[in-house]
């Protein structure tokens, strides 16, 4: 059975968003509403993370934000692919806001060829300290997918990124990214 309050946020949600279709937190939390057990309910919120997903598009959570319906509904590649792009956003605004330019989209969630960018260990440990917590969030549910798909190189990519992390830096931010695994 569905809880009550979730059934009952969602018709409070739905309400709000009739006044401002676009307000990312009334959609934020109206997605989070439909994360639950029961698959047919969990796609109804398809519609509301791709307006999400738009309306916040340089974030790296909101990328994330669907991987939470895809596990729920089986669809894993997408799951995996949403959590890719999160990392992918949250890396590129790194850059953007260590280097103090615009750069191109990361097309890699390798940390060991983004970190190469920097000159030194103190601008490499700002960078992996930049948006850690978005990042661990989506890597530990990225790690998830890769393992239900079978995408084994993904795995040691992502075993890859905690060595990096966990040795170029060490700042307590990174130490949960551990528990992905």
């Amino acid at each position: 059975m569905e809880p009550v309050p979730m059934i009952e946020a969602r018709k409070v949600l739905k309400i709000a968003l009739t006044t401002e279709p676009n307000h990312p937190d009334a959609l934020h939390y109206l997605i989070h509403a439909y994360d639950v057990a029961q698959s047919n309910i969990s796609k109804e919120a398809i519609d509301y993370v791709s307006t999400y997903q738009q309306l916040v598009n340089t974030l790296s959570y909101p990328q994330h934000l669907l991987s939470h319906i895809c596990m729920r509904t089986g669809s894993l590649l997408l799951a995996k692919s949403s959590d890719e792009r999160s990392i992918q956003v949250s890396l590129t605004l790194c850059l953007i806001k260590m280097m103090g330019r615009i750069v191109s989209n990361i097309s890699s969630t390798e940390l060991e060829l983004v970190s190469a960018q920097f000159n030194t260990t103190d601008q490499v440990s700002l960078f992996l300290d930049c948006d850690a917590d978005n990042r661990a969030y989506a890597t530990k549910w990225l790690s998830y997918s890769r393992l239900q798909t079978g995408d084994w190189f993904g795995i040691l990519s992502l075993i890859n990124d905690l060595y990096i992390a966990y040795n170029q830096s060490l700042p307590p931010s990174t130490h949960h990214l551990l528990f992905a695994y």
